[in-house]
């Protein structure tokens, strides 16, 4: 935010993902979606104990990349203010608004 730097933030664990484009164009930045003390993580949600599916990383960083593209290029709709939201196990996508 004060350097006014887009952030295509992707975020994985175990089964799901989530991903959205931050401080894009007067839209909402990081502190707008960090909701979560650190202190209020249970210590065991640790993807070192859980573990992570092995191809969701590559699911969500071609929806990264592919945010970075639009963004670069000036096409289509990004995802500034919402957070979209994948699960691997219902192989289902969902979309969700937040605001600034």
């Amino acid at each position: 935010l004060i350097l006014n730097k887009t952030l295509v933030h992707g975020a994985i664990f175990k089964f799901e993902g989530q991903i959205s484009v931050l401080n894009y164009q007067g839209g909402p930045a990081y502190r707008d979606i960090q909701t979560i003390k650190t202190n209020d993580i249970v210590r065991d949600t640790d993807c070192k104990i859980l573990g992570v599916i092995g191809v969701l990383p590559n699911i969500i960083g071609t929806i990264q990349a592919t945010e970075v593209i639009k963004i670069i290029l000036g096409l289509g709709n990004t995802l500034s203010g919402r957070i979209l939201m994948y699960n691997a196990l219902s192989m289902e996508f969902r979309s969700f608004l937040f605001l600034r």
